[in-house]
């Protein structure tokens, strides 16, 4: 079939950035690092690293990484990479360096946007790595330098004032607009791209249920390769917002902050809201300016949630549920006084689906379940992606057809792995995970992939990672088992430390003389779990 333009509302992610360059120029678009950027002034940058991109690598880009700190750079290269055409990867500097290699071979980036601090560690990276890669470096001054024989560096230089009408990027049908990566069963980090049909249907879906306009100041706490990024960022430019860009060491404790730039749209992982009650910003009336609060990316416990509302008055509290593979959020539940009662083991529901999407349950024969019984959450819709990059056998084991009245095009699910089941009420309530998956600070982590890397290390099987938490309120931590009796502690977490990102490091290393096993002959995660209460 060939290729097609799309036209409104297959439309790219960057038009409503676009649009409200021309609609609200002098409004400020970003607040990061103490400075405040109108469109007018962030489409500049925009302009100008996308010229760097284009001097570049002449010929068009699937994707272009982003590789920064929290800064205008970071913002300004993902708005270029669309600009240009492209979809943007998102590289945490935070990550270890064999990660960041992992990424950047499997999306195959031949262009990475970046700023000084990083050039030469890249060109480290970058030089172990096949074929020509060229760094654009958002800097002051503009020159050429070559850094080794296959990375060759191009400085973008002062920004000029931006003037003219910019112009949407023309993309094809169903283009990626963006590549997360999450963690991956096998060892290898798992690639999710998303289209820009499935992000816009969703970011139009969010824009509507709140109803943003250009006077909203939308909070941005999540690092880019956290999917939870996608709402604040993208939400606000749609409609000419400001985005105000959290500092790293205050992203568990942005209180002040929020009073300072009278947030109006909230949005976040529970457990901020857990660490903001522990150090007393939860008082009651403490952000009337708030009136839209969202939250996902791990269970949402009532008696946060009731503290979460006490503060944000004259705030909708929505508690949203949604894998990366759906485009963020695909359900959500309005929290209300009264609402107690639908909560189960003091977990707020999930709720019902975002327009457009539907869900159902299924049995692991993929029958539809009956009214109440517990299922695995399977999600059909426009935000549906299209399958896991380069990787086809996974794609065709998660995105499948069910038993179900729908028509053949419409016949297409996404398994979540996640268990529910639908209450009396008609809410979605989240029962557990089917495979061996955990959520730590909002991140999907999958426990292989950890437990893999203590393998390769210690060369020892009987290896086992859990994810423990203290009490039902506290945060998730990771906490590793070896059935071995001489291996050096310091040094396999320092080998942890090297390659997992800092979200997937073990915080305790446990040595046993060997693994307690059901009786299928499995490690028994429960009785580790067990094991390790009792050290409490």
């Amino acid at each position: 079939m060939p290729a097609t333009i799309l036209t409104a509302p297959y439309r790219s992610l960057i038009s409503g950035f676009l649009k409200s360059v021309v609609q609200f120029p002098e409004n400020p678009a970003l607040h990061v690092g103490g400075d405040t950027y109108t469109y007018r002034e962030l489409m500049a940058q925009v302009a100008n690293i996308a010229a760097g991109i284009e001097k570049s690598q002449p010929q068009p880009q699937a994707l272009i990484g982003v590789c920064a700190d929290r800064s205008a750079p970071l913002f300004a290269g993902v708005l270029a990479a669309l600009y240009s055409g492209a979809g943007y990867v998102p590289l945490n500097p935070d990550f270890p360096d064999r990660r960041l290699s992992k990424v950047i071979r499997s999306a195959g980036l031949a262009v990475i946007v970046t700023t000084p601090e990083y050039v030469a560690r890249l060109n480290a990276i970058l030089a172990e790595l096949d074929g020509d890669h060229h760094l654009v470096v958002c800097a002051a001054e503009n020159k050429e330098q070559i850094l080794s024989a296959r990375v060759r560096s191009r400085v973008t230089g002062p920004v000029e004032a931006w003037s003219g009408t910019p112009i949407e990027p023309p993309i094809l049908a169903d283009q990626m607009a963006y590549l997360l990566f999450t963690s991956g069963s096998t060892g290898e980090p798992k690639g999710i791209g998303v289209t820009h049909r499935n992000v816009n249907h969703f970011i139009d879906a969010m824009v509507a249920l709140y109803q943003m306009d250009h006077t909203d100041r939308v909070i941005f706490l999540p690092d880019l390769t956290f999917d939870l990024s996608v709402y604040p960022l993208w939400a606000a430019w749609e409609v000419g917002a400001a985005l105000v860009c959290v500092p790293k060491k205050l992203c568990m404790a942005p209180g002040k902050l929020i009073q300072k730039h009278a947030i109006t749209i909230w949005c976040s992982v529970p457990s901020v809201a857990v660490f903001m009650g522990r150090l007393g910003q939860l008082k009651p009336g403490a952000y009337p300016t708030i009136r839209a609060s969202v939250f996902c990316g791990e269970p949402f416990l009532q008696e946060t949630i009731n503290a979460w509302q006490a503060a944000v008055p004259n705030s909708v509290v929505d508690n949203f549920y949604g894998p990366t593979e759906v485009t963020v959020f695909s359900t959500y539940y309005r929290w209300q006084d009264g609402a107690d009662d639908e909560c189960v083991h003091g977990i707020v529901p999930i709720g019902l689906p975002l327009p457009g999407l539907q869900v159902t349950l299924a049995d692991d024969t993929r029958q539809i379940v009956s009214q109440g019984e517990v299922g695995e959450i399977c999600i059909a819709g426009p935000q549906v992606t299209p399958g896991y990059w380069r990787s086809p056998e996974l794609t065709a084991d998660k995105y499948v057809a069910l038993d179900t009245r729908m028509d053949d095009n419409a016949n297409y699910w996404y398994r979540t792995g996640d268990l529910g089941k639908i209450n009396g009420r008609g809410n979605l309530i989240f029962v557990g995970r089917v495979d061996d998956q955990v959520q730590i600070m909002g991140y999907r982590v999958e426990l292989s992939e950890v437990e893999n890397t203590l393998r390769d290390f210690t060369n020892c099987q009987h290896v086992a990672v859990i994810g423990y938490s203290p009490t039902p309120e506290a945060p998730k931590f990771l906490v590793a088992y070896v059935a071995a009796i001489e291996i050096d502690i310091a040094a396999l977490s320092a080998h942890c430390r090297e390659v997992l990102p800092d979200y997937m490091q073990p915080k305790e290393f446990h040595l046993v003389d060997e693994m307690p096993l059901n009786q299928n002959g499995k490690i028994n995660k429960k009785e580790l779990e067990r094991m390790r209460r009792e050290h409490e």
